[in-house]
């Protein structure tokens, strides 16, 4: 690992809610399997410089983000393909603070991260018709997500407690697949948000590059993943604790 200038990347990460260190971490070769010659220790070891690492999904600090065979119907980072905007731990009742996406080796056929700020996400809902109802129904503490199956606790009930999908004026709790709406008018509402997303002005496409870390804000920044099809994909994701 090189030299970081991690006051520069906190400054980023506060300022516009991500951060992309290129290069951060290197010795993730093209043909390695798994986590194989990747210093997961010097990735978790970086990431802990912006906050506290949290092992409350599956017990382990860092995870693979990568197609699992038989788990067609499992959680984001278990299945290739796009995936639509939303944050991480939404079916929690504290989802972490920050998400580090390490690229350990990109698709060769797209699967790019796609960022998209909360307060742009409402600019765009605003300007669509009857947005200041939807935003207002979704300002609502009664919506509630599916915790996946990978990350069901033998005690945790199966859906999170009821909570707002904005909470501010900038910040955001969304995922479209695991969503159970309140009701019909709020069914519809929530997908008029997601299409809403799905074409709001103001996203940013990172390209993979082996060795990179994306830092961003979970409460900020929402993120979506580009078509893909490559099985070796492999990202490594770490949740944060603001620290």
């Amino acid at each position: 690992m090189g030299k970081i200038d991690i006051p520069k990347a906190r400054d980023e990460l506060a300022e516009r809610g991500w951060t992309v260190i290129q290069e951060a971490v290197t010795g993730a070769p093209d043909g390695m399997d798994g986590m194989e010659g990747v210093d997961s220790a010097a990735v978790l070891d970086l990431a802990s410089r912006f906050g506290t690492p949290s092992s409350r999904d599956s017990g382990a600090l860092v995870w693979e983000v990568r197609p699992r065979e038989g788990m067609e119907g499992g959680t984001f980072s278990e299945v290739a393909g796009a995936i639509p905007f939303h944050t991480d731990a939404q079916y929690r009742a504290v989802p972490e603070a920050l998400v580090a996406l390490f690229v350990v080796r990109p698709a060769r056929d797209g699967g790019h991260t796609r960022l998209l700020t909360a307060r742009s996400a409402f600019e765009a809902l605003a300007r669509e018709p009857y947005g200041e109802e939807i935003r207002a129904e979704l300002k609502r503490p009664r919506w509630r997500w599916v915790v996946p199956e990978s990350f069901r606790e033998p005690d945790t009930p199966p859906l999170s407690p009821p909570a707002a999908v904005i909470e501010s004026g900038d910040t955001v709790r969304w995922r479209p697949d695991n969503l159970v709406a309140p009701d019909e008018q709020g069914g519809e509402g929530a997908a008029r948000f997601a299409s809403c997303l799905a074409h709001a002005p103001g996203a940013v496409e990172l390209d993979h590059h082996a060795g990179d870390l994306i830092v961003l804000d979970n409460r900020r920044v929402l993120h979506a993943r580009g078509a893909f099809r490559d099985p070796r994909r492999l990202l490594l994701r770490i949740r944060l604790w603001a620290s």
